[in-house]
């Protein structure tokens, strides 16, 4: 069982947990310790979206984490460091932030930004997504 805490990332086999933290001298570490959103694919690896941090990917074969932040001057980086919410298709993954709609194509290691646009000063967080669901088809 998988459990994003305020500490970091917990994984309980039945019989003790283990707890994965962020370590500022280890790249392989978590990228941050506020768990917002997980999600477990098929080859077993789970999605880690953290409340500043990005997104972090586990690796449970080596243990590791490959992270994924955002940066203003790299367009190809996530809109935002909230990771708020998953949703798995097919070819990638739909990340949900504090500031629009991500589409990750982790074979690509890229990203596709989608945002609403609105000069009404009366929906200052139109962009804010808190959950994804992905229906019949990849619909989303």
């Amino acid at each position: 069982m998988w459990l994003g805490t305020l500490s970091g990332l917990l994984r309980y086999d039945g019989y003790r947990f283990k707890q994965f933290e962020f370590d500022p001298l280890d790249t392989n570490s978590i990228s941050g310790n506020f768990i917002n959103a997980l999600e477990a694919t098929p080859d077993g690896r789970i999605w880690i979206g953290t409340a500043n941090d990005g997104l972090s990917i586990f690796d449970p074969s080596t243990e590791q984490f490959r992270n994924f932040r955002h940066s203003a001057a790299d367009k190809n980086t996530l809109s935002a460091g909230a990771v708020t919410a998953f949703a798995r298709s097919d070819d990638g993954v739909w990340i949900g932030t504090q500031t629009g709609l991500v589409r990750f194509d982790a074979k690509q290691s890229s990203v596709t930004h989608f945002a609403a646009q609105s000069n009404e000063p009366t929906r200052p967080n139109l962009n804010r997504i808190r959950s994804l669901h992905l229906h019949r088809h990849d619909n989303l």
